[in-house]
């Protein structure tokens, strides 16, 4: 089966497959609000060519057909400053229009242009995962539809034969200790994931046995919702301090990234008071985060840090325990996770 590794995060859609594709866009649709007449002449999956998935998404606009009419959305970077742009915060994933559309995207990039089996290897927060699993799963096997990239004249058909959710987060732990794994499995410790993402903070416990064999403490592991959206707040309050204006949810990610935006003819800049800002909701996560690992936050071998917003709050959290690390390629770590674990249960 061809394999996609898929991390639908509510701050960005990440993604990768077995031709060594990635994609990587911000989790953010604008929808065409009317309704266009399919073309009978049209060719399903004649028409396929090879195109570069970077330049793709940097103006990603798809077509998605059910049989009987076709809507457009814009998606990513694209549908940032729409009017009527959304982001995927919804804590339910399974009926998101949010989520179907960012899925539709991501499989329209990552499906090979042969048809072919699809194993589809994606996951859901560890506190949403207890009671969705199967219904988010059931979900995407039902999935089926046309998706078009217009503009590349590109039009494939998307179904999955085989969809396997994993806790979020267990794919970075995978992907960061699988080339040296006998360094970070040490016989009767624990290793502990921080996955700051946009809206929640996932933090996922391995244990390690006598033999030194690590195993999902799902008894451990848990989520906080309050992840990089919640920064964004807490900025846009402070430009509001300055300007008595707040900003859209796009200026504002802007803002976050960057400490300071073009306003009303004058620079604004809130670098000082993000620091604050960053350095009082990582003492927060630290204190949360201590208190209910408690019994165990001192068998902690190694604690690794990942998702879009660990990179931003590495510094903040670096002194979480005596061994924290970064984990490699933070943001993907989760998708190219996902496709490793299926790698090895197929060898």
């Amino acid at each position: 089966m061809f394999k996609i590794g898929l991390d639908l995060g509510y701050g960005y859609t990440k993604g990768c497959n077995d031709n060594n594709k990635e994609i990587l866009f911000p989790s953010i649709i604008s929808m065409d609000m009317g309704f266009s007449p399919l073309d009978d002449s049209s060719d399903i999956l004649k028409k396929h060519k090879e195109f570069n998935i970077k330049n793709v998404q940097e103006n990603l606009k798809i077509s998605i057909s059910n049989g009987m009419d076709r809507r457009e959305f814009l998606v990513g970077e694209s549908a940032r400053n729409e009017s009527n742009s959304s982001n995927l915060l919804d804590s339910n994933k399974i009926n998101s229009i949010e989520t179907k559309v960012l899925l539709a995207a991501s499989s329209v990039l990552l499906f090979p242009n042969d048809k072919v089996p699809i194993n589809l290897i994606t996951g859901l927060p560890i506190n949403q995962i207890r009671s969705q699993k199967q219904d988010f799963k059931d979900m995407l096997m039902k999935y089926k539809a046309v998706v078009s990239l217009p503009e590349y004249n590109i039009e494939k058909l998307i179904k999955f034969d085989k969809v396997d959710i994993l806790p979020q987060g267990v794919g970075a732990v995978y992907s960061s200790i699988w080339t040296d794994i006998k360094k970070y499995t040490i016989p009767n410790t624990y290793i502990l994931f921080i996955d700051w993402g946009y809206k929640t903070i996932d933090y996922i416990i391995f244990s390690i046995n006598s033999n030194g064999v690590p195993k999902l403490a799902g008894n451990f592991s848990g989520s906080l919702n309050n992840g990089m959206f919640q920064i964004g707040n807490d900025a846009n309050m402070a430009f509001q301090v300055k300007t008595g204006q707040m900003l859209e949810v796009g200026f504002l990610n802007q803002l976050v990234s960057d400490g300071k935006t073009w306003f009303d003819g004058r620079w604004v800049d809130i670098n000082e008071e993000l620091k604050l800002i960053k350095d009082d909701r990582a003492r927060k996560v630290k204190a949360a985060l201590k208190s209910k690992l408690a019994d165990i936050i001192d068998k902690i071998a190694v604690t690794f840090i990942g998702g879009g917003g660990g990179i931003t709050m590495f510094p903040y959290l670096k002194d979480f325990s005596s061994n924290t690390q970064l984990v490699d390629d933070a943001q993907m770590g989760n998708a190219k996770g996902y496709k490793l674990i299926a790698d090895i249960r197929d060898k």
